[in-house]
């Protein structure tokens, strides 16, 4: 078994002008991202580094929180210094967010952790608001942490969703009781053609659809990496939208 090496080279400061955006970066980030990350940057401050390959000279991950910083008009952020090569790079800016995303929630322990959280309004703690919808929702703290890894062969379907919706698609996600987003959207499809009459029974477990309250509040500003698609601060939510529930098998 080989070591694993250690492909840090060093840690320093930079101006973020000088920084070179990476041309494979294929992230786009909306404002609503923007929003969110310039806030904790506000609030917190810098706890995560911008990763430059000083091979190439390109980032590898934190476009946005440079491309902040410059508009910002910071002069010196903090940095972190790799070297890898052209086909190593590619796979760094490939699956350095994929890697993250793949982690599932624990329902319970984000309830916890986000109990009388508030950091002075504004777009994190609308990102806590969100998060805490989602948590209500989640079900992982029930179900089997024992994760079963896709078989090699099973299809692979990849869906584009519009930045606008995503809040309402990962609640729905997020309630159909699945512990991966493909078998969720299965779930999700299931109960659609269910109420459409073209699907023989609704499969236990799984969602059903039930109108949002009224007194919802108007959704704010949550996440932020750029100035790609995305939902603006403020934008009010679409009363017509409708909440996840759970419900059971029909008779």
């Amino acid at each position: 078994m080989s070591i694993w090496r250690n492909r840090i080279v060093a840690d320093g400061q930079a101006d973020p002008a000088s920084l070179t955006d990476n041309p494979n970066n294929w992230r786009v980030h909306p404002k609503i991202q923007r929003a969110t990350v310039e806030d904790s940057l506000d609030k917190i401050g810098w706890i995560q580094k911008p990763i430059i390959n000083r091979t190439s000279g390109h980032l590898i991950d934190g476009h946005l929180r440079v491309a902040s910083a410059i508009a910002r008009g910071e002069t010196l952020i903090p940095v972190c210094y790799v070297e890898l090569t052209p086909d190593e790079e590619k796979a760094a800016l490939a699956s350095l967010d994929p890697m993250s995303a793949m982690a599932v929630m624990d329902g319970e322990k984000l309830t916890e952790l986000l109990q009388n959280l508030e950091f002075g309004g504004g777009a994190l703690d609308a990102m806590f608001d969100e998060l805490r919808e989602q948590a209500e929702g989640s079900t992982l703290a029930a179900a089997s942490k024992n994760i079963e890894v896709p078989q090699v062969g099973v299809p692979v379907v990849k869906a584009v969703i519009a930045a606008s919706e995503i809040l309402l698609i990962e609640r729905a996600l997020t309630a159909s009781g699945a512990l991966n987003r493909g078998e969720a959207l299965v779930n999700i499809c299931k109960v659609f053609l269910h109420e459409k009459g073209q699907h023989d029974a609704q499969p236990e477990g799984v969602v059903t659809l039930e109108p949002l309250e009224a007194d919802h509040p108007p959704h704010r500003a949550r996440d932020a990496r750029g100035d790609g698609p995305g939902v603006e601060a403020g934008v009010q939510r679409n009363p017509k939208r409708r909440r996840v529930r759970r419900k059971g098998r029909k008779g």
